[in-house]
Formats: structure tokens, sequence, C-alpha cells
């Protein structure tokens, strides 16, 4: 069932992010499936401390929608720049991205006890360091 929940948000945050592209900036979308990350992860600690396996998979399928929103947009901002090495720069970032999704990977494995609230707050501590992130980059870009 999660697995076709994941798949789920991965397909609509596709297709929402195709939709959205035509209106808005990819930093407002980067924002907006940042903040729908944070929110749905708090609501996924909420339903996971009263045991509520039905909304648990609502507010997951949130998270990720927040972040299948947020992702794309994010690696395609982040080889702006770079088009005359693009071979190259998105080989080395590819790299780069799949080292951290790894290390946070096997991060989660050594934090996680037993308990249905680790997951939902490992996703909120990522979604508000990306969020961090956003910002830091944000006013770093407008200085």
């Amino acid at each position: 069932m999660l697995g076709l929940v994941l798949a789920a948000a991965s397909l609509l945050g596709a297709l929402i992010v195709t939709q959205l592209l035509n209106r808005y900036r990819p930093e407002q979308l980067v924002l907006a499936g940042l903040g729908l990350s944070v929110l749905a992860s708090v609501g996924l600690i909420v339903v996971a401390s009263l045991n509520q396996a039905g909304w648990m998979l609502v507010f997951i399928f949130l998270a990720f929608l927040g972040l299948n929103i947020t992702l794309p947009n994010a690696l395609n901002r982040a080889l702006v720049g770079y088009e005359a090495i693009m071979g190259s720069a998105s080989g080395w970032f590819s790299l780069a991205y799949y080292l951290l999704v790894s290390l946070l990977t096997y991060l989660m494995s050594w934090l996680h006890h037993g308990s249905i609230v680790t997951l939902p707050s490992y996703l909120l501590t990522i979604s508000l360091a990306m969020l961090g992130a956003y910002y830091w980059l944000m006013k770093a870009k407008l200085n």
C-alpha cells in the first residue's frame, strides 16, 4: 500500500509541476512544495502518535507530494549556469545527489528505534533543513 501511495505522490507531483511551471517561477514551486512537506510532516507526527494508519497514508502522500513538487524544480535550478558543461556537471551533480540520498537513508537506519514517530520526525527534520537551505540560498541570491 505504501508503495502505491509513494508512486501516486510522484505521479501527481510531476503533473502538478508540469501544469504550474507555466504560471509560477520554479522558486515559488519549491517554496510551496517545501511548505506542504513541512505541514504534512507535522500532521504525520500527530496521526502517528494517535496510531491512525489510514491518516498516516494520507499525510505520507502529502509529504511526498510536496517533495515531488520541490525536487524537480530544485534540481533543475541547481544546473543553471552550467549549460556549457551540462554533461559533466549533471554527472557530478547526480553523484553528489545519490551520495546524499544514500547517506540520509543510512542515517535513518541508525536513528530508527522501533517507534512509529521516527520516520515522521525524520521527514520533518529533512523538510525543515531543506526550507532553511532554500531561505539561505535565496538570501545569497539577492545579495
